[in-house]
């Protein structure tokens, strides 16, 4: 009996063993996640940065990049990085882009995606299949309304031109546009930019008077794709060696023109650093020579405002590459500049010089100042090739049609003396991008503080149809 009681009691003892054990085993079986999350990157392991738009500056109804910078402290995880895009108060949608992160590796993954709205933070995902490694989420510093004009800048000394946030800029409304707007308002879709009427024999219509913002910009920051490009309405090239940018670059740089851009270049002294990069479509004017001038008599009649100084200003000569006639009737190739000796060229500005000095003789202090009040008239600027500033024989602004966009070639540098520093500098930024294009992105609101442009409305709107807010949204992968 001992005995039988002894192996019962030891039976026992093994069953609830294996019991134990199974438990154990089940324990193990039942988490998986836990433990492959720990080892291939936990919240700790992974680290994730993100910087969005232009130094955190975006455009409402535009595409913008997200730089996400992921640095793995732990093992290999192959995953993605999703973005989340917010439609309308209804919808969304992810774009995602996969990446695999090796043990203790760092990397920068660029996303290009819409903000539509400014209504909430932009969520970004780091995942391992359905597994969230990190998420967070991102408000950008400035958000720019539609009816705003941006400006990109690419210099050597970006800030020289800092003065130009803010610039108002008069902009004639066609008047197929302008249909364009009426047949939107009144199906419930209205532009967002502000139109003001004009009382004006010449300009016989409506303008809108738009403020701009101005954002810097590097040969690592302009834009490679064309649907972030298209944020911009106008760019500027100054003083800099566009031969840093990449082919893509200017490839987009060329597309985005045609498409409605402006493209202002400025030239001068350092020309040939602007522009021989440059794709052979945009360099619309032939280059010969450099010159200095001092006669600035045709700058000031542009903006209304003299200068301090008697100062010389570089400038390039050479052909502007259509006939042109002046306001005097007088028919000019633009070719006399470019073909005439320094001699003869020095001639002509000692003359000039004289004639200047002479006249402003004549001027008492208080007539200076009334023509320094005065309001300039600008004519309205038509789809043709021409000479905004100067002439055939000395141009110093020249417009050139490309497609649906505009080029405003400057034969100086804007962003050097003696127009770096003179008075008139911000009248004559603004009169002169009045010649920009209107053919640009146009971005209009469709309801709820929602913005969307030409070109991905259709799309988004098409998806939206099919992605309710309370459903997981799909995925567009890149």
């Amino acid at each position: 009996m001992v005995t039988c009681k002894k192996t019962t009691k030891s039976f026992l003892i093994i069953k609830i063993m294996i019991f134990l054990l199974i438990i154990a085993n089940a324990t193990v079986i039942l988490l998986p996640m836990e433990i492959y999350s720990a080892g291939s990157g936990s919240n700790g392991d992974v680290e994730m940065e993100v910087k969005a738009g232009f130094n955190g500056t975006a455009r409402l109804g535009s595409y913008i990049p997200y730089r996400v910078l992921l640095v793995n402290k732990g093992m290999t995880v192959n995953g993605e990085v999703q973005i989340e895009v917010k439609i309308d108060s209804e919808h969304k949608s992810i774009i995602s882009k996969p990446v695999s992160l090796p043990e203790g590796s760092v990397k920068e993954i660029v996303i290009n995606a819409p903000v539509f709205t400014a209504r909430r933070a932009v969520k970004i995902r780091f995942t391992e299949g359905n597994k969230i490694i990190k998420e967070m989420e991102y408000s950008f510093s400035k958000l720019i309304p539609p009816d705003m004009k941006t400006i990109g800048v690419l210099s050597s000394d970006n800030s020289a031109y800092s003065f130009l946030n803010g610039a108002m800029i008069l902009q004639p409304i066609d008047s197929m546009y302008a249909e364009k707007i009426g047949l939107m308002r009144a199906a419930g879709v209205y532009s967002a930019a502000s139109v003001a009427t004009v009382e004006d024999a010449i300009l016989d219509g409506a303008i809108s008077k738009t403020e701009s913002v101005l954002i810097s910009l590097t040969d690592e920051s302009l834009p490679e794709d064309i649907k972030v490009m298209r944020s911009f309405d106008i760019l500027i090239i100054s003083n800099y060696d566009t031969g840093t940018l990449s082919e893509q670059q200017l490839e987009t740089l060329e597309k985005w023109v045609e498409e409605g851009g402006t493209l202002v270049l400025g030239t001068g002294a350092n020309w040939n650093k602007v522009y021989n990069s440059l794709p052979q479509s945009l360099k619309k004017f032939s280059i010969t020579n450099t010159v200095a001038i001092k006669a600035l008599d045709e700058l000031e009649k542009f903006t209304g405002a003299s200068f301090d100084s008697n100062f010389s200003l570089n400038i390039i000569s050479g052909h502007i590459g259509f006939d042109y006639e002046n306001p005097e009737g007088k028919q000019s190739e633009g070719e006399r500049l470019g073909d005439q000796s320094e001699e003869q060229l020095q001639k002509e500005q000692v003359e000039e010089q004289q004639t200047e000095m002479q006249e402003n003789k004549e001027q008492t202090e208080e007539k200076q100042s009334e023509q320094q009040s005065e309001e300039v008239q600008i004519l309205f600027s038509p789809d043709i090739n021409e000479i905004i500033i100067g002439s055939g024989d000395l141009p110093l602004a020249v417009k050139y049609i490309h497609g649906y966009g505009r080029i405003l070639f400057l034969t100086f540098d804007p962003g050097m003396e003696p127009v770096a520093s003179w008075r008139g500098r911000q009248a004559f930024w603004e009169n002169l991008l009045f010649h920009s294009s209107i053919n640009s992105n146009n971005i209009y609101e469709r309801g709820a503080g929602y913005y969307y442009s030409n070109y991905n409305s259709m799309y988004y709107r098409s998806l939206s149809e099919q992605v309710p807010e309370d459903r997981k949204p799909p995925f567009l992968f890149m």
